[in-house]
């Protein structure tokens, strides 16, 4: 009897109950969604990872040999070395197009996954080529591809198809915003198919016993002291952190939002079923008289917030891992290469579950517990209306200048407190969700605007190979530029920044805090906000600073915080970086030219402004995806409440 009492009550009040349903759905649908793309996303990366021995560490050099890595090999700390040489290539015919090709000795640290074709051999000649680079140009396993070193002609069959680690995130260099797989892709050989005379090695790639830098770096300067050599820990690998930072930023994401629907959930419930435990007074004296306990009649409309809780909760767990992670890694393949892309729950999202399903049982137990505690025939009677209470308004002269309309609003609220904080609290997630998507795509739309209109005055930037030399006294309407990486000193903790140094010229400006355009610091360093705010630097400060590579470390006043889009970092005109008695070699330079005027034969690679923005605004068509859904969500939330 009592469960088809339920059964036309929730029909009877089914707007109410319709919208409790809908939020707590969803906010059940966005965490659980969001949480499973997270962990699937953490999870598929140590995967990955694990699978391939992804390196604890990187040792860069020039000129590295066999002997310098079996020094190595005798330390306690280091496990297993892998060497490598990596080189440039120009694929087939097509200038712009770039093959980095890696020669390796082994596959034990990071090694690569087999999408198709033979495991590593060591013996072999062929090529193990990187998938999406194959698939682009339909390059089939057996296929034979040219590829050119400067005058050297290559080619080499094709044994493989692959994804490696070190190229999650595939972009040619920092200048590249988004990988674009058609122009820019990779391939391992082994150190035996080298044909262009004896092989030396660029880098090192080593399995550890330790994740200090500081202890790994002192055993390893004590092994190599006469080389200059750089050691990169694996938490400043390119791909690694970016894809870590795409995790956390999910996470954030996750916790923030479903709160919002979940509270208000929880508190439509509770003002839902005091209204009708009030208005069924005299059913439940009825039942009460007719014999019914009091546990039976509190379980009885404990029933509605349950039922609600438990169909809403099992549909949000049930389709927001199932819908969510697809929609989410279809997008984030357009950015990372990675084989495994599977969701993922764990016991927080059953915990959540089982914390709303409690609340909606506590939100009924509460409202029809006030009812339990009457005597029979007192609840029998109709509900004593409460003597209202004057507010504080209502005691000041604003109160006789306001019309009735807001007098008696006034009171409404006063009145209904729960129910007036819950109206609030919707309208408030709903304009967060609005402004949220909104801001996030203005914010993209201005970095355009501010980075590329205002601060980047160039057309073409051409980067420079290692072997190029440059002579200042010509092509003075170039701006050279040096990019590369300072460690800074923090405690008894060393942190590896972004470094860029700017020669004389004007198309690459900077602006201050207040978005002003000012000039370089002729001494000292500039810092942009983001790095500032992180390591706690403020303007004036000494700190101390050393180029990588280097082992002497300067000590030096920051002049300027910046105001930077994209490249946080330290910023240094080129007298600044010279009177630290560095050699400035330029890796790149800025001009007006456009880029047809430039030999893609002569330069590493040439970059176009023009190619930059259309990156951006390729992102900025997945973002309004994004956008659509946050906006959508809104509008829901705003309707239901």
């Amino acid at each position: 009897m009592l469960f088809r009492k339920m059964i036309r009550e929730l029909k009877k009040n089914k707007v109410q109950f319709i919208s409790i349903f809908i939020i707590s759905f969803l906010g059940i649908f966005i965490y659980a969604g969001i949480r499973s793309i997270s962990l699937g996303m953490e999870d598929s990366a140590e995967r990955f990872y694990k699978e391939t021995n992804l390196a604890d560490s990187k040792i860069y050099g020039n000129g590295l040999t066999d002997h310098d890595a079996a020094e190595l090999m005798k330390s306690d700390k280091i496990k297993e070395v892998t060497k490598k040489l990596t080189i440039d290539t120009s694929y087939e015919k097509e200038n712009d197009v770039t093959l980095q090709i890696n020669y390796i000795d082994n596959d034990l640290v990071s090694g690569f996954h087999i999408i198709k074709g033979e495991n590593f051999d060591q013996e072999s000649d062929g090529i193990y080529l990187d998938s999406q680079f194959a698939s682009e140009h339909k390059i089939k396993i057996g296929d034979e591809i040219n590829y050119s070193f400067g005058n050297v002609k290559m080619k080499s069959k094709v044994v493989a198809l692959i994804m490696q680690p070190d190229y999650l995130y595939a972009i040619q260099n920092e200048n590249q915003i988004l990988p674009n797989h058609s122009k820019y892709g990779y391939g391992y050989l082994s150190t035996k198919a080298f044909a262009m005379g004896d092989i030396s090695y660029s880098e090192f790639l080593l399995d550890t016993n330790t994740n200090s830098k500081t202890v790994l770096d002192k055993e390893i300067k004590d092994v190599l002291e006469n080389q200059n050599i750089i050691v990169v820990m694996k938490k400043d690998f390119a791909s690694y952190s970016m894809f870590k930072n795409e995790i956390l930023q999910m996470s954030s994401v996750g916790a923030i939002f479903p709160l919002v629907f979940l509270v208000i959930a929880a508190l439509t419930t509770l003002t839902t079923m005091t209204r009708i435990t009030t208005n069924q007074r005299l059913q439940i004296g009825t039942l009460k008289a007719l014999g019914f306990s009091n546990g039976k009649i509190i379980r009885h409309y404990i029933s509605y917030g349950t039922f609600i809780g438990i169909v809403s909760a099992l549909l949000g767990l049930i389709l927001g891992p199932i819908l969510l992670p697809q929609v989410a890694f279809d997008f984030q393949k357009t950015f990372y290469s990675m084989p495994y892309w599977e969701g993922k729950l764990d016991y927080t999202i059953f915990l959540v579950v089982a914390v709303t399903v409690l609340l909606n049982i506590l939100n009924g137990y509460w409202a029809c517990k006030t009812q339990m505690d009457i005597i029979v025939a007192r609840i029998l009677r109709p509900k004593e209306i409460k003597s209202g209470k004057h507010s504080l308004i209502e005691k000041t002269w604003i109160w006789k200048k306001v019309g009735f309309a807001i007098q008696w609003n006034v009171r409404d609220v006063n009145r209904n407190k729960i129910r007036s904080f819950i109206t609030v609290l919707g309208i408030v997630g709903c304009m967060m969700l609005i402004l949220c998507a909104i801001g996030m795509q203005n914010t993209t739309s201005k970095l355009t605007t501010v980075m590329y209109g205002e601060l980047h005055q160039y057309n073409t930037k051409v980067v420079l190979s290692e072997n190029d030399r440059v002579d200042f006294s010509k092509n003075k309407d170039y701006q050279y530029i040096y990019e590369g990486a300072m460690e800074y000193k923090d405690g008894d903790t060393i942190e590896v920044i972004s470094e860029t140094v700017v020669g004389e010229g004007s198309y690459l400006l900077i602006q201050n805090e207040d978005e002003e355009i000012v000039d370089y610091p002729t001494s000292g360093v500039a810092i942009s906000r983001k790095i500032a705010k992180e390591y706690h630097i403020k303007k004036g400060d000494k700190i101390e600073v050393r180029q990588y590579g280097t082992q002497d470390w300067k000590t030096c006043t920051v002049n300027l915080i910046l105001n930077v889009p994209m490249g946080q970092g330290i910023y240094m005109s080129q007298k600044a970086y010279e009177k630290m008695e560095y050699e400035f070699l330029p890796t790149s330079f800025l001009t007006m030219k456009p880029a047809t005027d430039f030999d893609v034969k002569e330069y590493a690679s040439i970059q176009t402004k023009s190619n930059l923005i259309d990156s951006i605004d390729s992102m900025m068509e997945m973002l309004n995806g994004i956008t659509g859904i946050m906006i959508t969500a809104a509008i829901v939330l705003g309707v239901v409440v």
